[in-house]
């Protein structure tokens, strides 16, 4: 005889009560997250608040300067090579916001479209220094051997015994004018101050109680550079790249002002005020306002650089 297994009845109130019990933790989930998010919120906004003035004031400035970068068509409709010879060395109007220049150009979209010469150049130089600095830096920081450190710091200081701008003008006469070779020159001469600062940050963290410790737990010195040293040492990257990117700005804009940069009709910042020099008593406005937007650009790079330092070391 066939045994009949007779399911027992669901009660209501059980699914009722489960499924009670799953709305709320899915509400307590979400509260969890909402609360993390707030948290988030709420410290980024303590974070503004503690900042000066200059600080808010670079960082506004900036987005603008990298706007002018990425889309320089949002801000103006002029080409900036275009010449307008009826139009020579008028003042500043509605019609041209900066005026325009010895040739009728309009400066306005001469410097925003040179922003993207002046400020691009001046992130790849420093991102190709960056990349030797990290590479000399490590080594020499984390080399075991007394040898390797000293041959990388002395070939640092032969670099750093020459200026930067007198390296660089060395070393564009022997591969000759051009923004590529403008990069290189530059990068080679931001090379040593940024290596010296990453080394500096490698023994210091290797010294450190937390990588001894990590050594007696048997992890090879290869693992310990991976997961302690790097991730910390290259902490100092952020400021160091902020103000490196404002010197590399003025040694662009420095070399292109003595004609071994960018090539006229590029408008590049310091082309655009190197062609005002012979027009300076009947258009001021033609090498003063490129060369106010260049300091601000550099100022701001400058005090955002210095504001994250400070972060970086716990200072207010």
């Amino acid at each position: 005889m066939s045994q009949v297994t007779i399911a027992e009845p669901v009660s209501y109130n059980s699914l009722e009560n489960r499924r009670i019990v799953q709305d709320a933790e899915a509400v307590k989930g979400h509260a969890a997250v909402a609360g993390v998010f707030t948290g988030k919120v709420q410290a980024l906004v303590a974070t503004v608040k503690r900042w000066r003035p200059s600080v808010v004031f670079a960082s506004a400035y900036l987005v603008v300067v990298l706007l002018m970068v990425a889309v320089p068509q949002l801000f103006t409709k002029f080409d900036p090579v275009e010449n307008d010879l009826l139009s020579v060395n008028q003042a500043p109007s509605a019609a041209h916001l900066a005026g325009t220049d010895y040739l009728g150009r309009d400066l306005f979209s001469r410097i925003v479209y040179g922003a993207r010469y002046s400020v691009g150049i001046g992130l790849a130089v420093t991102v190709f220094a960056l990349v030797f600095a990290v590479i000399l830096g490590t080594l020499a920081g984390a080399s075991r051997s007394s040898f390797v450190d000293n041959v990388v710091m002395r070939v640092i200081d032969v670099l750093s015994s020459f200026p930067s701008i007198l390296l660089a003008l060395v070393i564009v006469g022997l591969t000759g004018s051009g923004i590529q070779n403008l990069i290189l020159a530059l990068g080679i001469g931001s090379i040593p101050g940024l290596t010296r600062l990453i080394r500096a940050e490698t023994k210091k963290i290797i010294l450190s109680d937390y990588v001894q410790q990590s050594k007696t737990f048997g992890l090879s010195r290869f693992t310990i550079l991976v997961r302690h040293v790097l991730p910390n040492s290259l902490g100092v990257i952020p400021y160091m790249v902020t103000m490196s990117v404002g010197e590399a700005i003025i040694g662009v804009s420095g070399l292109s002002f003595l004609g071994v940069g960018p090539q006229p009709p590029t408008p590049e910042w310091g082309t655009i005020i190197a062609d005002s020099r012979n027009y300076l008593g009947v258009a001021w406005w033609s090498g003063i306002i490129p060369g106010v937007v260049l300091v601000l650009t550099v100022i701001s790079f400058t005090v955002i650089g210095q504001a994250w330092q400070k972060s970086f070391e716990g200072r207010d």
